[in-house]
């Protein structure tokens, strides 16, 4: 007997494979074979796709009952668990082992529990209260540990709340907007050959540098937030905000892609999508 195959590859609200086909259609080849490189262009696109479908059913160990995997040199060498050496964390007297995360989806789908929790006891009418400005779920999309499209599908019961509903879908689509532009404009990660990146005099400061990544500025805000991305591998959306402007054009006038080494360094979802308010 046959063993059948299904590949899905997808941590999008929706599947650029398929669904993506419209957007297409719609804007890239109706605009000269164009990306929208404005958000408010995407979410319009966006939302003309219609509703996303549905998420898959979730794996579970049922579906193993009958697998079974070879152990053999080959096999740990290709697909094996990279050590910290193989990350590059060969000094280790740096890394600390405080974190308000720990990774896999029963993490991800707690943090995502505590999430709603906070929407459904949220009343809009007391002005003491304030929902949580962030879900915290970004390191979960990133390492594929939660679905995106299972919490846009879950959170759509909780419409009643519009206004945090409606910031946290933002944000949702905000990823997908970036995701969207790394895969269609070349060198987005870098500036030299990158057709939509402003070519800025950027100044070469080593000393400025080096107490921005120490986290000795002096500005105790900046400080904070470079001690905690060290200690904890995260922080919130407005702290990454912060540190952006700090670097390039709100202080120190340093190029961003300084400031990429940096996110990569230390940041549990860095990587595209990563500026995303989720």
């Amino acid at each position: 007997m046959a063993n059948k195959i299904t590949v899905l590859t997808t941590n999008n609200i929706y599947n650029r494979e398929q669904e993506y086909r419209n957007f297409r259609k719609i804007y890239i080849e109706g605009n000269g074979g164009n990306v929208p490189i404005n958000l408010e262009e995407f979410q319009h696109v966006f939302s003309s796709l219609g509703q996303p479908l549905p998420p898959v059913e979730c794996v579970e160990a049922r579906h193993f009952a009958n697998c079974a995997t070879p152990n053999s040199d080959w096999l740990e060498a290709n697909f094996g668990i990279p050590t910290l050496e193989d990350l590059e964390f060969v000094d280790m007297s740096n890394i600390s082992t405080t974190s308000l995360m720990n990774g896999g989806e029963d993490e991800g789908l707690g943090h995502f529990k505590n999430f709603v929790e906070e929407i459904t006891r949220y009343d809009e009418g007391k002005k003491s209260q304030s929902p949580r400005e962030s879900s915290r779920l970004s390191p979960y999309f990133k390492f594929g540990c939660l679905s995106v499209r299972y919490v846009c599908h879950e959170v759509q019961r909780y419409i009643s709340k519009r206004d945090v509903i409606s910031g946290f879908l933002k944000g949702l689509e905000t990823r997908d907007f970036f995701i969207m532009l790394a895969s269609r404009i070349r060198n987005w990660d870098r500036i030299n050959g990158n057709p939509v990146c402003l070519d800025i005099p950027w100044e070469e400061n080593s000393e400025y540098l080096k107490q921005f990544r120490q986290g000795k500025t002096g500005f105790p805000w900046i400080d904070a937030n470079i001690a905690k991305l060290k200690q904890e591998g995260w922080i919130t959306y407005e702290a990454r905000q912060s540190l952006a402007y700090f670097l390039t054009r709100g202080c120190l006038w340093i190029s961003w892609e300084e400031g990429v080494k940096v996110r990569d360094r230390s940041l549990f979802m860095a990587g595209v999508g990563a500026e995303e308010k989720v």
